[in-house]
């Protein structure tokens, strides 16, 4: 005990309290890449903006070795083509417009582009160690060294505002009351402890740069932009290789492609990999990679886009063996007549028309004017060999329910109202994307568009589906509608003039299917409740029987016969469906919806209780995010990878008809899936590996391309190596949809889930303890340090709304909420796990970035109640829903400025966000919510609490690291995972 004082009472002088402002020391981890329990860790913001323009064409196809020396690529669009603009929010003119939109739209704005800082990671002095005896009267056996640490004493580091704080809040009547920890829980791992804000600059082969690195990257950048050429790979300042651990998925980073392509496209579990499945095995570690084949990249990424190769009538140049393509890796030899395969080693022979000779390094003379040489992502333009169908620009169908209960909750006027306000914004952008409305009650709805007024035409009969006219007469463009939007008035009318309780919802959607089939296209299905007349006619399960028992998981399930043989008929046609769902008081099957977008690869959307003036545009700024992000459809995807690795599976939403391919009758920056990938024969230490994925789809200009992703990474000689470079965000993502896939595919409860990702963390953790670290004492839990916060993600996720334990949340919402797990990326999925809380009372300036911007956001604090105080008002996100806590000792100034109301007490069910843009704090909070908007797949319920209200408890069951019903807190997690890591090494 002695030794231990001497040997870490130094450590522990250094640390700092999360209360306190001043930062903790930056530190380099230890040789064995350990993190003890008392360690702590930098917090992630995750924002990011708009790319505002196409990315430039390079047509390769004859330009003979001199030209393409000489000749630089062209920039410039086809001209039948306008430039897409994915900036589906924009920027508020006035701070008088601001006001004016903030208090019609109850805290939503459409988000101006902003540019994107990025935070770099800075992590906390090492830490003093736990001695963890089971013999201790302690809890669990918790103790630490005595001349350090008493249990049940405040550290003298501790604030003194937070000593007191456990005996005047929380309220006691809120399940989130707990007892003093038996562990400061300022000395383990957070992922908000000891947050900045700078921003990281990661080389996809070098690793981390620094900032002077930065800057000549900048310049050299500049000039090769100037000349509208990416940058030639190797070009860019070189530096000392640290290992390429990627930067957090929710940090904000700006990527430089060196070859291997960004992790926002593909992420590794880890980035130096075993030898062979034994060793694999020994981490407990899953090995996947997550893929978000079409996620929109950063302004200040480089480069920041995605560039497309034209090769004409050739198509792309692959290997003849494995199919993969020509890429960064590849070597050319033989003067450039031959070039060897980077992913099987075959040596190929490069066709006339893309020879070119070497230099005396052995590169291409050409390589500056070949981006698919130089980067890791490419969209080559695919040949006529590649076409299923003839391409065209995506069309859209709406299909929406005019039935009482949608019209009753105010559903068709809201989509109405809406579009009214964003066609002639989204015309200029998106003018020749085909729109068509059908709506549904008793019976289905056409609407002929050709000429001055539209006509409607009904269909009565609901068991045989056809369409009244010829298609073409159905559709209109974006810049037709904005011109002549008595369509829309037309809806409404309808609607109004034949209210009926029936729901043909299967008819409407056969219609759709009809106008959209032998093209493709997606469609935007609007229910507010299950159909019960007519094709696909429900019967619903009486959810309350089954929820919350051993049987709850039938729910959660397709019913059987119709729906799921038409979620394969569409996904056939290369048709995706989008389900908007307005359930009211009754469960409305939305797992059955939710088999229609799992299959087509669409997604869903649940408003319960639906409130136009609450949830109005929160329903708006949903469809412009679908009408807006860039999207694909008639997809088809495949990973290949290195000799000795394989594909052996698919995790997410998709179709399957092969072992090898993921079938997308859709697909756009939202979505996100999984490759497993296992071995076939062992690999030689400290050789690189590859895995590319190549997804051919048409886009939504009708364009036929192949979007390459090619990545890179080392086969490691130790097991050490492969935790040291293991990726969280990949780890969580990949574990993430296992659990969930795992249980849409059983008959098991909610229960077995949690179960499973505790008995995962215990199995990693375990493995690290056993195989690599070399501190024997069973007294200390030792956590990895790439994977420290592994344990409390998977704990809030089993803290979730998708898995928590009860039956507080509704079960179409909970059955919503497991279905966006299997198609979100890797960053919203740790938002989801660990929800982002800020204090907004107290903030500090702006930090400004480097082009001149501000970033407005604040640092993130543990999700803990804590730090909450009853004099501040504070904010968590968890990437779906915004939650306002105010306290009762708010200054009056303070809540006027953010929610317009007089004082704290005038806070009610109904207050809405509307910050005063006349003042700072008001100012502020704008910007912090239109750079949180920014890019958001879902944009959820704004409310706001006041303190000792009833409705706040919703606030705090988001606090994942409290004590939630049964389920542990964080510092009881951790003590629980040592105990049974104990038993497992005994």
């Amino acid at each position: 005990q002695q030794q231990q004082q001497q040997q870490f009472q130094p450590q522990q002088a250094g640390y700092a309290s999360p209360h306190q402002q001043q930062q903790p020391p930056y530190h380099q981890p230890s040789p064995h890449v350990e993190h003890h329990l008392a360690s702590s860790m930098s917090g992630m913001t995750l924002s990011g903006t708009h790319a505002a323009s196409m990315p430039p064409l390079y047509n390769s196809q004859n330009l003979s070795n001199q030209q393409q020396q000489q000749q630089p690529p062209s920039s410039q669009y086809p001209s039948q083509l306008p430039p897409p603009s994915y900036s589906g929010h924009q920027s508020m003119s006035s701070p008088e417009s601001q006001q004016q939109q903030y208090q019609q739209q109850g805290g939503y704005t459409s988000p101006p582009p902003s540019g994107p800082g990025q935070q770099q990671q800075h992590q906390g002095p090492p830490p003093p160690q736990y001695n963890m005896s089971p013999a201790s009267s302690h809890y669990r056996g918790v103790t630490m060294p005595q001349s350090t640490f008493q249990p049940n004493q405040p550290q003298h580091q501790q604030p003194q505002q937070q000593q007191g704080l456990q005996q005047t809040y929380p309220n006691q009547s809120h399940s989130h009351q707990h007892p003093r920890e038996k562990i400061d829980p300022n000395q383990i791992p957070h992922p908000a402890t000891g947050e900045t804000d700078q921003v990281i600059v990661f080389h996809t082969t070098q690793g981390n740069l620094s900032q002077q690195q930065n800057q000549q990257n900048d310049l050299q950048q500049q000039h090769f932009h100037q000349q509208g050429n990416p940058p030639p790979m190797g070009s860019l300042a070189e530096t000392q290789s640290i290992g390429l651990r990627l930067p957090f998925a929710t940090q904000r980073f700006r990527v430089i492609d060196g070859g291997s392509c960004s992790p926002r496209f593909m992420r590794s579990t880890m980035q130096k990999i075993p030898q062979n499945a034994s060793e694999l095995k020994n981490t407990g570690l899953p090995f996947g990679i997550c893929i978000s084949p079409l996620t929109e990249v950063d302004p200040r990424d480089q480069p920041n886009f995605v560039p497309q190769v034209d090769f004409g009538e050739h198509g792309p140049v692959r290997c003849t063996r494995c199919q993969s393509y020509v890429n960064p890796f590849v070597t050319f030899v033989d003067n450039g007549k031959n070039f060897s395969c980077n992913m099987c080693g075959l040596l190929n022979a490069v066709p006339s028309w893309y020879t070119c000779s070497l230099d005396g390094f052995g590169r291409r003379r050409d390589i500056q004017q070949r981006p698919e040489l130089t980067l890791g992502s490419v969209d080559f333009v695919a040949n006529k060999s590649f076409h299923i169908r003839e391409p065209k620009p995506i069309s859209f169908v709406f299909v929406i329910d005019t039935s009482n209960s949608a019209t009753s909750q105010g559903v068709i006027s809201s989509i109405v109202h809406g579009l009214k306000q964003r066609v002639a914004t989204l015309a200029k952008s998106f003018p020749h994307t085909q729109v068509t409305f059908i709506t549904f009650a008793r019976s289905v709805q056409f609407y002929n568009l050709q000429g001055g007024n539209p006509k409607v035409m009904f269909m009565g009969d609901v068991d045989k589906v056809s369409i009244p006219c010829p298609t073409s007469q159905l559709s209109i463009t974006l810049e037709q509608l904005a011109e002549n939007m008595d369509i829309l008035d037309a809806m409404v009318s309808i609607a109004e003039y034949a209210p009926h309780n029936e729901n043909a919802c299967g008819a409407a959607l056969d219609a759709a299917k009809l106008i959209l089939g032998g093209a493709g296209g997606r469609v935007l299905l609007f229910s507010a409740k299950a159909p019960n007349t007519g094709v696909g006619e429900m019967r619903v399960r009486d959810d309350f029987k089954l929820y919350g028992n051993k049987k709850e998981g039938v729910l959660f399930k397709s019913i059987l016969g119709y729906w799921p043989k038409k979620a394969q008929e569409l996904a056939k046609e290369s048709i995706c469906v989008d389900c908007f769902l307005f359930p009211i008081n009754s469960f409305m099957e939305t797992g059955t919806f939710g088999e229609i977008c799992a299959v087509t690869n669409g997604q869903m959307h649940v408003y319960e209780r639906y409130d136009p003036t609450r949830d109005k545009e929160r329903l708006l700024c949903d469809i412009e995010r679908h009408l807006t992000r860039p999207t694909g459809y008639d997809a088809v995807l495949r990973v290949r990878c290195s000799p000795g690795l394989s594909v052996s599976s698919y995790i997410g939403n998709y179709f399957k008809q092969n072992q090898v391919d993921m079938d997308l009758a859709g697909v756009d920056a939202d979505s996100s899936f999984v490759a497993i990938i296992t071995y076939d024969d062992k690999m030689k230490a400290h050789e690189p590996a590859y895995v590319q994925s190549a997804m051919v789809y048409t886009d939504i200009y009708g364009r036929r391309l192949i979007r390459v992703h090619t990545l890179r990474f080392e086969v490691a000689d130790q097991i050490q190596a492969v935790f040291k470079f293991s990726d969280t965000s990949a780890v969580l993502g990949t574990l993430c949809r296992e659990v969930t896939f795992n249980f849409f595919n059983s008959k098991d409860e909610i229960k077995s889930v949690r179960d499973h990702l505790i008995h995962r963390s215990i199995e990693i953790l375990t493995k690290y303890r056993k195989h690599c670290s070399p501190v024997n004492s069973p007294a200390q839990l030792i956590l990895p340090e790439a994977l420290k916060m592994l344990p409390v993600y998977l704990l809030g996720l089993s803290k979730s709304s998708a898995f928590k334990h009860g039956t507080t949340t509704p079960i179409d919402e909970r059955i919503w909420h497991t279905h966006n797990l299997m198609r979100n990326t890797p960053a919203r999925i740790i938002q989801y796990c660990y929800p982002d809380l800020y204090a907004l009372h107290d903030m500090e300036p702006p930090i400004q970035d480097g082009d001149d911007s501000e970033y407005p956001v604040p640092p993130k604090l543990p999700a803990s109640s804590r730090v909450i105080e009853n004099t501040g008002i504070f904010m968590i996100d968890d990437g779906i829903n915004i939650f306002f806590w105010v306290g009762s000792a708010v200054s009056a100034e303070v809540v006027q400025s953010i929610f317009s109301v007089e004082s704290a007490d005038k806070i009610t069910i109904e207050t809405r966000v509307r910050p005063n843009l006349g003042t700072e704090l008001g100012a502020r909070v704008a910007s912090i919510l239109n750079v949180l908007n920014t890019r958001r797949a879902f944009h959820g319920c704004i409310r706001v609490f006041k303190e000792r209200d009833a409705a706040d408890a919703l606030f705090f069951s988001r606090l994942i690291e409290d004590r939630y019903s049964s389920q542990r807190s964080y510092s009881e997690h951790l003590c629980f995972l040592h105990e049974e890591i104990t038993q497992k090494l005994s």
